[in-house]
């Protein structure tokens, strides 16, 4: 389940504004137990976790069919990961940097890592999930 997640580019976070579910998807990174991620600091999703920081995120490889002998035999190869979790805001520069250098360097471009410094940061906004529950599916 952690090799998915490392690898996957985009996740879909889950949560729940106004009595309805909303799902966005959103690029990230996992590191020791938690799911970064950045984002302009207003807007719906931001909100959302704001008045409710419980949250659901999950990843899926999809392969090649997998032809069955009746219609409902049918199948797709697959993997796939749901994590439940808590979202908290970074407040601290030094930890802003750490969790957007780990972002930058997953989606190749260490060079801009490594230029990357605090005064640098802005209004970015930098969430993180902790990792409360991790499932896992896959087929065959």
């Amino acid at each position: 389940m952690e090799a998915l997640l490392e690898r996957v580019l985009v996740g879909h976070l889950g949560l729940c504004v106004d009595g309805e579910p909303y799902v966005v998807p959103i690029g990230f990174v996992y590191h020791d137990g938690s799911i970064y991620f950045h984002s302009y600091p207003r807007g719906r999703k931001i909100e959302a976790m704001r008045r409710s920081p419980r949250v659901c995120f999950q990843v899926e490889e999809v392969g090649r069919p997998l032809p069955g002998s009746t219609p409902c035999k049918f199948s797709v190869e697959y993997r796939s990961v749901i994590v439940y979790g808590r979202v908290r805001f970074l407040e601290e520069d030094g930890e802003r940097l750490k969790a957007l250098r780990l972002l930058l360097r997953k989606y190749g471009a260490s060079e801009a890592a490594e230029a990357l410094s605090e005064e640098m940061l802005g209004d970015v906004l930098v969430g993180e999930i902790t990792v409360e529950e991790m499932t896992g599916r896959c087929s065959p």
